[in-house]
């Protein structure tokens, strides 16, 4: 509310990063509009980061339209990794900012992630650990860069002002750009992985069953136990 031009330009910065983002393997996205929210903090405080991240939230609601509790969760996430990251960059600001920095884009990132990993291993059954190394493990050196991004981001602004954040932008559109190519090209790959384990547990379920009926064969007392 003290600088309404400062918040609109992390927003702005925010929300153009959000187009960015990529879907991963069918199943869940990656993108970077979290250094926008980090940016948010560095330059202003906390709250209105945490703010941010739930007005991203809602746009992507309207542009994806998706379900309300997946908003709702996606709201709540944004929220709660930047308020953290926040905190910490504040509390460890005396020392190095780039340090301060770092540290906080890998509390976003850590927070952000395992909430996701968490959701998604509930909703498929599926393992957390699975869940991170298929869809997210791929990009943990890109989440590393998230703060010292962020904090690049808020100097660009504080000494070029609105042009600063837009040379800023070609970095992190370059680094999606390649993400999405490493992607597109795996893609294919990771298809035959899922079909191999979804044979190789038909199999496996083939094997007990016809294990089960050799001994029912065998002994008939222990038949159709």
């Amino acid at each position: 509310s003290a600088d309404p031009r400062r918040v609109a330009s992390m927003l702005a910065l925010t929300l153009v990063l959000q187009l960015f983002s990529v879907p991963v393997y069918g199943r869940g996205g990656f993108g970077v509009s979290a250094i926008g929210i980090l940016a948010a903090a560095f330059l202003l405080n906390t709250g209105t980061a945490m703010a941010v991240a739930v007005v991203v939230a809602l746009v992507q609601l309207a542009r994806r339209r998706t379900d309300l509790d997946k908003a709702i969760f996606d709201a709540g996430n944004l929220a709660l990794a930047a308020g953290a990251a926040g905190l910490t960059f504040h509390a460890l600001d005396g020392a190095s900012r780039l340090l301060a920095a770092a540290v906080a884009g890998c509390v976003y990132a850590a927070l952000n992630n395992g909430l996701v990993c968490l959701a998604m291993s509930l909703a498929e059954k599926t393992n957390w650990r699975a869940v991170w190394q298929e869809r997210f493990h791929w990009a943990r050196f890109y989440f590393l860069l998230f703060g010292p991004l962020a904090l690049v981001a808020e100097t660009a602004y504080n000494l070029m002002g609105v042009q600063g954040l837009v040379a800023f932008t070609v970095p992190p559109a370059l680094m999606m750009l390649s993400a999405r190519r490493y992607l597109e090209r795996t893609a294919a790959a990771v298809d035959e992985v899922r079909e191999a384990n979804v044979r190789l547990r038909s199999a496996h379920r083939d094997t007990i069953a016809a294990l089960s009926r050799s001994m029912e064969a065998k002994d008939l007392y222990t038949g159709f136990h």
